[in-house]
């Protein structure tokens, strides 16, 4: 601690007379009090600070913290000033004075720092010390765990007054002396205080104990004590504080500690380290490289002779000789000393070494002491392996050192087992870092005369980020991006690399190539880039792009402005401390805006897709845009010569190669090799020298020239895409771009069209004339084509009419139209334009002659003929062809009532007005015969031929009436079953509801109109059809769709009202009879799919309810319907019910009355549905039976039905052909119905007895041809043409033609078998 020293002031006289003041000296000593800040700089091992390190001090020496102090700033001031010398810094040449430091570096086995975080509470000494005490105060330590002991001294005052009425400062000198276990005394502190206080002045002193203990500690006064009253300067020992550190070492955390001095500091100033940050490991310093040589020593200079030995100036190597006394050591290649099998190096022993012995060299990998770069010699060969730790700048290696690091950086994750190198990088692709580090340390021009390493990292990271915010923040330093690939993670760097695949049209999909570029209102002309400026210590700015004034303005700024404007963007340059860097990224921004912004997709097979990874340089020819198809498949290959697909659209020959041409295949290990075309012979290329591998077939190829050029783009990215696809997105790629980023270089662009020259006029002019139609009116035009010109996309068309003049269009696409054309020649002339709008100096010229409207229109096509009802068919057509038709022409329809092909147009008559040129249909009367059509076109031309076709109509049938049936025509009537309820009437007429009153209970015989109408009406009765005369059922045969009309006549009435039996006149009302509206009568029918006859046998079991399951093969029956059961065995009940359940084929469940456990035989009828009521309606099945139902709901009315049947009948259908049948070679076809007719069966009509009428509509019969109908069934017919001779209409039968004959057909029937 410093003395605080206090001076007094010094007051004049004034005038000259007068007494003289008293001096009073200020009360400025004052107490004072220290803190001690930790500030954490680093998780993990750092080099240390910067200056040391720079200066080559070592750590641990004075010199080393005195030089750390120059990194060390307080409020942006350093401690001690950067000029000052280390090893010995003067007092001026600190800015504070009192500033205690330590420092520890983040080892692992660091020790602590002392005093840190001490603590202590204080003991009582209160014990004056005087001179007179000749060994002063003393206190004993006795605690070994203490390391510091504070002592705090107490000035009550301090001042002197003289006789002049002076009052002045004093002062006294003490010493604080340590003995360590009784080894003697030794003084630490030697401490003068000097000043003024008039009240309690306090001050503490820090005692470091690194000895034995016991500890005294002694205080002593040196100064002699005061004999006058004038004097005060006594202190006291007040106390003592034993401290004892926080025994925290901290390993793996940089720290420091500082102690400041409130004199200087009203708060705790703002600290900032210039530190060397972590370590981390860089590539083995030796790597795998070494060469051989000899060498001459003279004295200190060694010249070593090695052929093509690759190093450069400032290369470090390793020299080992093989003879010779020069010593072994790592040395640094001197400048100017080089060549190409020659360089020097320095040794610290003089001495001569002839005769040229041999030695070996290993180039060195080392590390820049001043910036950080790593050094790689040029011929440095990396071996996979890693070396020790140290400071770097390469952000390859502190990348790589982030994303291994288990403490602060992604380890647990990428590298959780870390026992040996190999399993700690078994995640990460070592060669891409260390390529990816190679490239950025580089030295390139640092614009300041200098040279630094072409992307430096220095950054503090000071928060937690996300991992792959940060992997890409510090990828982006070196302009790489992270790539997960293969189970391990790789960088991808933008850097100068030969193309890997080539793709054309023939190695993607249909789709080709999509090109996109950036919005040009995006595009910034001025790029500000921030960065910290080490110097400053604060964020600076470089600016690039607005150098546009002044004595030499940038050409391509100003170009740049000009064209988009003044576009400013404002970027950071991420671990950035170099202006020159953080020009270089401002000018990468600009150069891709402007030359690298265009993106190209396109979707590849998965052979190609799984090599292509992203960051992979692809070369592609793309003739659209190129202009030239140069590039295709292989059709075969030697390693010499190279067999093209096509070479017909190449167009190239031995003598159009152009300079420098070169051919590129891919191998069949998927690699890219380009060699140097010598020849082109047809479709085969010969290159100079060979191929390492033959080419496979198929595989693809690339063609080009100095003038001729693939395009370059970088893979971003690579997706699959239903599995066998593979998407491919690329940026463009400038390889030599550096040299512009770098050097500033104005770069040429790659050619890669031919659009842009000179073309030929277009080819294989044609010219046609048409009709088409505008605004629904037929106009004329000539169409012009002719053949693209590739790369041309514009034309220039010349035409004229005869001698009159020119007109002439510019046209985008390869044909011309000229409209409303007339008759006459028209000359024509077309040119070609290339994309800088340069004519073709010729033009390729045609002369045609217009020939105008006068043909005539096409004939019509497509005619048939569909039936719609008995009166009307349908004529459909083909549209047609000819504009001036369908715009203001006509179609004609003519009939003639001949039906055997030999009408004509001519002898027909219209059967419709003539119809719009645009139809294409017509419903017409349906007359037999032959319909004739011809089209007409707007100029009144017929069309030369007619097209037609005969219709021939079957005869009209009415529907089949198969029974008519009357249960009250029978003799006797009504023969059917009756419930108990019904009866025939007394009369014999009809048939009506039973009474319920008994014989017995009958009062007066004489009283009764009818014995058995006597007692209650029965409020309901059935009466089943059936008896000798019908039978109980109907039988189809088949299944069918029935059409039934019922028959009944019923009437209600009331028993016993008669007019002699009124007993009073008087009182009737009605004498017509009270109305019977109570009672009724309906008809019901049932229907089966199955015979009425049907009976099937099997067995039965009922196990104790009332389900039965009957076992019958194949039953047919269905669920819902009800069926007859007869248990021929067994004790169960007949009866007929209902089927509630189908188990399969042959196995179906009933519902039965009385529940019994039993099982036997049993015989089945045929099910029927539940019968239902009808009036007249269709049905299905093959059986039907009938019921009437008679019901009455008063007990004194009742219903007499007299007459009861029903009709039933097929109605007519039909049914025809839906398209032209072909009736073959043999000009016979039999036709086979889709739904069967009923034809009669025996008990119906009689078998065949209603065959179905057929009619035949044949379409191109010549005239004296007919047609014969055969084996006519309800299933189908036959029928076969013939010519007019009787032979069959076979091909080669048929005059003047060899067409078979096509034909329709319209059978007419009844019934539809289902």
């Amino acid at each position: 601690m410093t003395d605080n020293i206090i001076r007094g002031s010094i007051f004049g006289l004034f005038g000259g007379g007068g007494p003289k003041k008293p001096k009073i000296t200020p009360d400025n000593l004052n107490s004072r009090q220290q803190i001690r800040v930790l500030d954490l700089l680093s998780e993990g091992e750092i080099e240390g600070f910067a200056s040391p390190s720079k200066e080559g001090l070592t750590q641990g020496t004075s010199a080393y913290n005195n030089a750390c102090l120059k990194d060390v700033f307080l409020s942006n001031t350093p401690v001690l000033e950067s000029t000052a010398d280390s090893s010995d810094p003067s007092a001026s040449d600190f800015n504070f004075d009192n500033v205690g430091f330590d420092v520890r570096f983040g080892t692992s086995n660091q020790t602590k720092i002392k005093g840190v975080r001490a603590t202590g509470s204080p003991i009582s000494v209160g014990v004056d010390v005087t001179k007179s005490l000749a060994n002063g105060v003393t206190r004993q330590i006795t605690d070994s765990t203490v390391d510091q002991v504070r002592v705090i001294l107490d000035f009550p005052q301090l001042q002197k007054f003289t006789t002049k009425g002076d009052q002045l400062g004093s002062k006294v000198e003490l010493k604080i002396k340590v003995q360590y276990n009784n080894g003697g005394f030794t003084t630490v502190k030697t401490d003068t205080v000097k000043g003024r206080t008039t009240d309690l002045y306090q001050r503490s002193y820090l005692i470091n104990l690194d000895g034995d203990f016991p500890v005294d500690i002694r205080v002593t006064r040196e100064t002699a004590d005061s004999t006058s009253t004038n004097t005060v300067n006594t202190f006291r020992w007040n106390s003592y504080i034993e401290l004892k550190d926080d025994n925290l070492k901290y390993p793996d955390s940089a720290y420091t500690s500082l102690k400041l001095d409130s004199k200087q500091f009203s708060s705790v100033p703002q600290r900032t380290f210039r530190i060397r940050g972590i370590k981390v490991r860089i590539p083995s310093s030796q790597g795998a490289s070494s060469i051989s040589g000899s060498y001459n020593q003279s004295g200190f200079r060694v010249t070593v002779d090695s052929t093509s030995h690759g190093f450069v100036a400032g290369d470090s190597f390793v020299f080992t000789p093989n003879a010779g006394a020069t010593p072994t050591g790592t040395y640094t290649v001197i400048a100017n000393t080089v060549t190409a099998d020659q360089f020097q190096f320095d040794v610290s022993v003089s001495q001569t070494v002839a005769g040229s012995p041999t030695c070996t060299l290993a180039a060195f990998c080392s590390v820049d002491n001043t910036t950080g770069r790593i050094n790689y010699p040029s011929n440095y060969v990396f071996d996979g392996t890693m070396g020790s730790a140290v400071f770097t700048t390469c952000p390859a290696m502190i990348l790589l050192d982030l994303m291994t690091n288990k403490r602060y950086g992604f380890g647990t994750h990428l590298a959780p087992d870390q026992s040996t190198d190999a399993k700690l990088y078994e995640n990460i692709d070592l060669f891409s870092f260390f390529n990816a580090s190679r490239f950025a340390n580089e030295l390139v021009d640092d614009g300041r005369g200098g040279e630094e390493a072409r992307f430096a990292c220095s950054v503090s990271i000071q928060s937690s980020s996300e991992a792959f915010k940060l992997i890409n923040e510090l990828a982006g330093v070196m302009r790489c991006m992270p790539i997960w690939s293969a189970g391990s993670i790789s960088l991808a760097q933008d850097k100068p690399k030969d193309p890997s695949y080539l793709f054309n049209l023939s190695n993607v999909t249909e789709a080709g190539f999509s090109y996109s570029g950036s919005d040009l209102k995006t595009r910034s002309t001025i790029i500000n880039v921030s960065y910290l400026n080490m110097e400053t210590r604060e964020i600076d700015y470089e600016t690039v792009g607005d150098d546009v004034t002044g004595d030499n303005p940038n050409q391509d700024d100003i170009d740049r402005q000009a064209k988009y404007g003044i576009v400013v963007k404002n970027i950071k340059a991420f671990a950035c401390t170099s202006p020159s860097q953080a020009r270089r990224l401002a000018r990468a921004v600009l150069f891709s805006q402007e030359r690298e912004s265009e993106t190209v997709t396109f979707s590849t097979s998965i052979d190609t897709g799984v090599i292509v990874r992203p960051s992979s340089i692809i070369e592609i020819v793309d003739p659209v845009r190129s202009g030239l198809r140069r590039g295709g498949k292989v059709k075969s290959a030697t390693t010499s010569e190279i067999t093209i697909d096509d070479i017909t659209s190449v167009n190239l020959q031995t003598s159009t190669l152009g300079s420098n041409p070169k051919l590129s295949v891919i191998l069949p290990d998927g690699t890219m090799e380009t060699k140097a075309v010598s020849t082109l012979e047809g479709a085969v290329f010969t290159v100079s020298g060979t191929y390492s591998q033959t080419p496979n077939a198929n595989t693809v190829w690339l063609f080009q020239n100095d003038d001729e050029q693939s395009q370059l783009f970088r893979v971003i990215s690579v997706s699959e895409s239903d599995g066998a696809v593979y998407n491919i997105t690329a940026l463009s790629y400038v390889s030599n771009k550096y040299a512009a980023i770098e050097v500033d270089e104005t770069i040429e662009d790659r050619s890669i069209t031919i659009l842009n020259n000179p073309v030929d006029p277009p080819t294989n002019l044609k010219a046609v004339e048409k009709i088409v139609a505008i605004n629904n009116k037929a106009v004329s035009k000539i169409i012009i084509t002719w053949q693209a010109v590739s790369g041309v996309n514009e034309y220039q068309v010349n035409y004229r009419l005869d001698d009159n003049n020119f007109t002439s269009v510019r046209v985008l696409s390869n044909d011309f139209e000229i409209f409303n054309s007339s008759a006459g020649t028209y000359e024509i002339e077309v040119f070609a334009y290339n994309t800088l709008g340069d004519i073709s100096s010729t033009a390729t010229t045609l002369d045609f002659v217009a020939q105008g409207k006068t043909a005539p229109p096409s004939d019509i096509t497509g005619l048939s003929l569909e039936p719609i009802n008995d009166k009307d068919v349908r004529l459909r057509w083909d549209l047609h062809p000819d504009v001036d038709v369908i715009h203001g022409g006509q179609i004609y329809v003519r009939h003639n009532t001949i039906a055997d092909g030999t009408a004509t147009f001519q002898n027909s008559t219209n059967l419709v007005p003539a119809l719009a040129g645009n139809s294409t249909l017509a419903v017409v009367p349906a007359i037999e015969g032959e319909y004739i059509l011809k089209a007409r076109d707007d100029s009144g031309n017929f069309s030369t031929g007619e097209t037609s076709v005969v219709l021939d109509i079957p005869e009209e049938i009415e529907p089949l009436a198969v029974l008519t049936r009357r249960e009250d025509l029978d003799n006797p009537i009504f023969q059917g079953t009756k419930s108990d309820t019904v009866e025939v009437s007394e009369d014999l007429s009809s048939i009506d509801l039973k009474s319920t009153g008994l014989f017995d209970d009958i009062p007066d015989f004489d009283a009764l109109a009818s014995l058995d109408d006597f007692g209650a009406i029965s409020p309901e009765g059935t009466y089943d059809f059936g008896g000798t005369a019908g039978g109980t059922a109907l039988d189809l045969g088949a299944v069918y769709n029935l059409e039934l009309k019922r028959h009944i006549f019923a009437e209600g009435f009331i028993p016993n009202n008669l007019f002699d039996f009124i007993t009073d006149v008087d009182l009737m009302t009605d004498f017509d009879g009270v109305e019977a509206f109570d009672s009724s009568a309906d008809l019901l029918v049932k229907t089966s799919g199955n015979a009425s006859t049907y009976s099937p046998s099997g067995t039965y079991t009922q196990s104790g309810g009332t389900e039965v399951t009957i076992d019958i093969s194949n039953h047919n029956f269905k669920v819902g319907s009800f069926v007859s059961c007869d248990f021929t065995t067994g004790t169960a009940t007949d009866g007929e019910f209902e089927i509630t359940s189908i188990v399969n084929a042959n196995q179906f469940k009933v519902k039965v009355t009385n529940a019994v456990s039993t099982s036997g035989n049993v015989t089945c009828g045929a099910d029927y549905t539940p019968f239902q009521s009808f009036a007249n309606g269709r049905f299905k099945g093959q059986s039907f039976k009938f019921r009437a139902k008679l019901n009455s709901n008063n007990v004194n009315q009742d219903i007499k039905v007299t007459q009861l049947g029903y009709t039933a009948s097929f109605p007519r259908r039909t049914e025809q052909s839906t398209s032209n049948i072909d009736a073959g070679s043999t000009g016979t076809k039999t036709i086979t119905f889709d739904n069967e007719f009923f034809t009669g069966t025996s008990a119906l009509g009689g078998v065949n007895s209603s065959l179905p009428s057929i009619g035949i509509t044949a379409q191109n019969m010549l005239s004296g041809e007919f047609f014969e109908i055969s084996s006519i069934t309800g299933a189908g017919f036959t029928v076969a043409f013939k010519t007019s001779t009787g032979a069959a209409a076979t091909p080669s039968n048929r005059s003047g033609t060899t067409d078979t004959i096509k034909f329709g057909f319209t059978a007419v029937g009844f019934g539809k078998k289902g």
